[in-house]
Parts: C-alpha cells; sequence; structure tokens
C-alpha cells in the first residue's frame, strides 16, 4: 500500500517539471513608433524547458494598430511582431504559482494609416517580460507585462534609442 503512495507522489512532481508548452491569448499596448499609436494582437507563444528555472520562448503577434494622439480615425494598419528568448521561472506551490521573468529579441511591424496620420515602421527590437504563470500541471494563465525597446534608436521617444512600446498581456498555456 506504502508503494502507491509513493508513486502518487512522484507522479504529481513529474506533471508539474512539464518540459514544453504552447499557448495563445492577447497583447495590447503603446507603441511610441513615428507617432504615438496603440496596438491590440492575438498571439501564439511556445516554450521548452532548458534546464531547472531557464525555458526557451518565442512568440507571434498580429493584429491592428489604432492612432492615439489625435491622428484622426483609423482607415487601415496592421501590427506583427516575431520574437524568440529565454525565460526564467521561480515557482512555489508544487508549482502551481510562479513569477516568471523573460528577455526576447525580434522584429516589429507597425502600419497605420488613419485620418491624419500614415507610417510604417519595421526594425529589430528587445523585449523585457515580467508576468505570472500560474494553474494546473497542464493548463495555465499567464498573464504579464511587457517594455519592448528600439534597437535602431528611429521613431523612439526624442529619437534615442530607448524604451519604445509598453504591453500587457495575457494567455492561456498547455504544457505537457
Amino acid at each position: 500500500m506504502n508503494r502507491f503512495a509513493i508513486a502518487g507522489v512522484l507522479v504529481v512532481s513529474a506533471a508539474h517539471a512539464s518540459p514544453s508548452y504552447v499557448a495563445a491569448g492577447a497583447t495590447a499596448g503603446d507603441s511610441f513608433g513615428q507617432t504615438l499609436g496603440g496596438f491590440y494582437a492575438g498571439s501564439v507563444e511556445g516554450g521548452h524547458r532548458l534546464g531547472h528555472v531557464l525555458w526557451l520562448h518565442a512568440m507571434v503577434a498580429e493584429g491592428g494598430m489604432v492612432a492615439i494622439d489625435g491622428g484622426g480615425s483609423t482607415m487601415s494598419s496592421n501590427y506583427l511582431t516575431v520574437r524568440i528568448g529565454s525565460e526564467a521561472r521561480w515557482c512555489v506551490l508544487d508549482g502551481a504559482l510562479c513569477a516568471l521573468g523573460g528577455a526576447d529579441v525580434g522584429y516589429r511591424h507597425e502600419r497605420l494609416a488613419a485620418q491624419y496620420d500614415h507610417y510604417t515602421d519595421d526594425r529589430p527590437i528587445g523585449v523585457l517580460r515580467a508576468g505570472l504563470d500560474a494553474g494546473s500541471s497542464h493548463v495555465r494563465f499567464r498573464p504579464g507585462l511587457e517594455l519592448s525597446f528600439g534597437a535602431d534608436g528611429a521613431g523612439t521617444i526624442g529619437g534615442r534609442t530607448g524604451i519604445d512600446g509598453i504591453a500587457a498581456a495575457a494567455s492561456v498555456a498547455y504544457q505537457w
């Protein structure tokens, strides 16, 4: 009888050490490109455990934009970001609640055609992420905040390389 109890504990512990995940979600925020514009996008992301706390992370998000600096009504727009990076997770409660931090590098495309504004911005970016990863051994909820940095300095506040966007993101992940 004791053998079954020990096996049950080992199975639960192994379930929290799942090596991969895939997630679907949404992100929205401000982009400080050539003009101040908000974006909204659906996202797909995935990850693979590389060590005890370190994960490989990749994300694609696609959606649209709105002018928020008095550019008039938005006539057409699109937003796309593709990123890859790393993520660290620190967990408690046998993996049910984790804090996460990560850094990605990638590419961002923004196009906005509004009544008084029109711009296209394509650039390499860096992104710092912080958030939570909470749930069961297989289904996880991942809310977070992100800061993006323009790698070329074009279109950032004051024309300097630095923070050029902020976003909130949330996704539901399946971990196996």
